[in-house]
């Protein structure tokens, strides 16, 4: 296929046989086990951390059955703080966006310009994308807590506008060892979604046509009248053309049944000389944000859950034990030895 046919198909999917979709399946499905590995010992550490946050109160059973059993809110109450401060000065007057002059502007031209655009975006944000604002709130008080934090942001052409959401770090997997999101090589999003969002996307021409029921079916879920699908979708690089320069795509398929439903280019810019592309400048439609850089040169960061665990730890210990040598006390009761 010729790369300006594969930039303007709508579903680049549709073109290939199902012996391609097999392996661009594997492909994808292999990329994402192998990053997912790569950050393990970080997504459990901080999965505890957030276990802590979310103040998760278990019954504990030592040194006796209903033992005190107190959580101490410090990392949630450093992450409202946090949030706190940081929020009113992001939006400030209903204004987000604000333009930058670069080079004389004696009668003033590029500043009107530049105001034009800032009041157009933050209208954007605040009105038409119903979801940001609500979306940086739990962004401030996740980024806190977790360290790293993306958004994502494009045009859906089912909503017809732009979409700008907050994604959680352990639904967006990425190689633990690279040194930016520009230069991974894979960005995967884990998404869950209903029949119906599927069926619309079938409708507007977005996914192949697949039997919908049979890929219901397929999913692992107690909920058998409505389940929650699981999709991966992946930024990646793909050789589609056989030139064997591998051109930038967004690949999603269903997780379970693996079968590919959409590929898509993510062509920015591209620049060719005599036929032969000599470089693809990819779309990028994420955008992480990080508390404190991890010092083992990671991607992923740090941030208070990481940071104040074993303090938050330790202060629960002390209170608790306090609170059962205070009742064991109490009790005027003992053993006999």
């Amino acid at each position: 296929m010729d790369i300006n046919e594969l930039k303007k198909s709508k579903n680049i999917a549709a073109l290939l046989s199902d012996e391609v979709l097999t392996e661009i399946s594997q492909y994808v499905i292999h990329g994402y086990e192998y990053d997912e590995q790569t950050r393990e010992d970080w997504k459990s550490l901080n999965e505890k951390a957030m276990e802590m946050a979310k103040q998760t109160i278990q019954t504990k059973d030592t040194p006796w059955p209903n033992a005190s059993n107190v959580k101490y809110p410090l990392i949630t109450k450093a992450s409202i703080d946090f949030a706190a401060r940081t929020y009113p000065e992001i939006i400030k007057n209903n204004t987000l966006v604000r333009g930058q002059i670069i080079g004389s502007d004696p009668q003033g031209i590029k500043a009107r310009k530049a105001n034009n655009v800032g009041r157009f975006m933050s209208y954007q944000l605040l009105q038409l994308c119903e979801e940001w604002e609500e979306g940086l709130d739990v962004l401030l008080h996740t980024l806190s807590i977790v360290g790293t934090v993306f958004k994502k942001t494009y045009y859906d052409p089912v909503k017809k506008r732009p979409v700008s959401v907050m994604c959680n770090p352990d639904k967006v997997v990425v190689d633990y060892n690279v040194s930016s999101l520009r230069e991974a090589r894979r960005i995967t999003h884990i998404i869950h979604v209903y029949k119906n969002d599927i069926v619309e996307q079938i409708r507007h021409k977005n996914y192949l046509d697949v039997d919908v029921d049979e890929v219901c079916a397929s999913e692992q879920t107690d909920n058998t009248e409505d389940p929650l699908l699981e999709l991966l979708e992946q930024h990646c690089y793909l050789d589609l053309d056989k030139d064997g320069y591998k051109e930038p795509y967004i690949v999603v398929l269903h997780k379970s049944s693996k079968k590919v439903l959409s590929i898509k280019p993510r062509f920015a810019n591209v620049k060719m000389v005599d036929d032969k592309v000599l470089c693809i400048e990819p779309e990028h439609w994420f955008t992480d944000y990080h508390f404190i850089r991890n010092h083992d040169g990671g991607f992923y960061s740090l941030g208070f859950g990481v940071l104040l665990l074993p303090i938050n730890s330790a202060i629960n210990t002390v209170i608790n034990q306090l609170i059962d040598s205070g009742t064991l006390n109490n009790l005027q009761s003992g053993f006999v030895g």
